[in-house]
């Protein structure tokens, strides 16, 4: 994932920056901005995600066992 906006990031300068308006910087620079923003909230709760599930399989290890331990 975090491969994946470095590889847009590298280019996305390029498309929205052409040189004829580059030194504006009015619409690349929020637009690289924003995309970088969401790239790391993306990030965030994908690691989010993995935690809860790994919350939850924890948790069904432990029923498991105690099951287990009760039969």
């Amino acid at each position: 994932m975090n491969g994946f906006q470095y590889a847009v990031a590298a280019w996305l300068s390029i498309v929205i920056l052409p040189q004829i308006i580059a030194l504006s910087f009015r619409c690349g620079v929020p637009a690289t901005f924003g995309l970088v923003m969401a790239a790391i909230i993306s990030v965030v709760v994908i690691q989010l995600f993995i935690r809860r599930n790994e919350r939850r399989a924890r948790k069904q290890l432990a029923a498991r066992e105690r099951e287990d331990e009760a039969a």
